[in-house]
């Protein structure tokens, strides 16, 4: 996105605009949305793609969202690395109710996100979070990312999760119909500055969820468990 207004304008040319992509600039400061004329673009009633890329303000989201959330199916975010402290699932949820594909990505640890919402997004098949990881992240309730009724895809990356929280998931996997449609899961976790042991514990639980998901949906999943490395440490190959 640049400060040229005429550009702006030329969007009442394109009424039927289906898919949208905006990009900012990472080298500069731009002022509210508000402040910009964006009626043309605001006019356009067919879309149902949006992607934000290098977006280092939420209140710039949010402010487009509430003109086209609504009829939303996709919305991909790409944000500037340790830009934003939390990246509000219940706003994206109220004002896009009928997303099919979510993709978030460079966002902080979403430990204080209230991702129990991910259970009203009725619609929602295919979900991709990138997380900025950090050393210090607390550990996520991971079930909460996987109360999507209808989801059949979900990679989570880098998020940090507990042994705890992989057998907890394990056993509402076993309990009820979580991911009962899922068709590919990926999860790769972030192992914080733990312990060997506590590493090996995860690599445990890790492999019998992976064993649970395989067995439950044998003719539909794909699944990939690893634990990347900690912060500072050279990656390794992920399967």
């Amino acid at each position: 996105m640049n400060d040229s207004q005429p550009q702006i304008a030329t969007f009442c040319k394109f009424p039927f605009v289906r898919d949208l992509v905006i990009k900012w600039d990472k080298n500069k400061e731009y002022p509210p949305m508000q402040d910009y004329n964006l009626d043309a673009m605001l006019q356009f009633r067919h879309l149902r793609a949006l992607q934000l890329n290098h977006l280092a303000s939420l209140s710039h989201m949010e402010y487009l969202l509430t003109h086209f959330g609504e009829r939303l199916e996709v919305l991909c975010v790409v944000l500037v690395k340790n830009t934003v402290r939390d990246i509000r699932f219940t706003m994206i949820f109220s004002l896009c109710p009928n997303l099919e594909l979510l993709i978030l990505k460079n966002i902080p640890n979403p430990v204080n996100d209230a991702a129990w919402i991910m259970s009203s997004f009725n619609r929602l098949k295919k979900l991709y979070l990138k997380v900025n990881r950090s050393a210090n992240d607390e550990p996520v309730r991971l079930s909460d990312f996987l109360l999507g009724r209808n989801l059949t895809e979900v990679t989570l990356d880098g998020l940090t999760v507990s042994a705890e929280q992989l057998k907890a998931t394990n056993k509402l996997i076993l309990d009820t119909d979580m991911l009962s449609q899922i068709i590919e899961f990926r999860l790769l976790v972030n192992p914080r500055n733990v312990t060997e042991s506590y590493e090996e514990d995860l690599k445990k639980e890790g492999m019998i969820l992976e064993k649970t998901l395989t067995s439950l949906r044998p003719s539909a999943i794909v699944v990939v468990f690893n634990i990347l490395p900690m912060v500072g440490q050279p990656m390794q190959t992920v399967l």
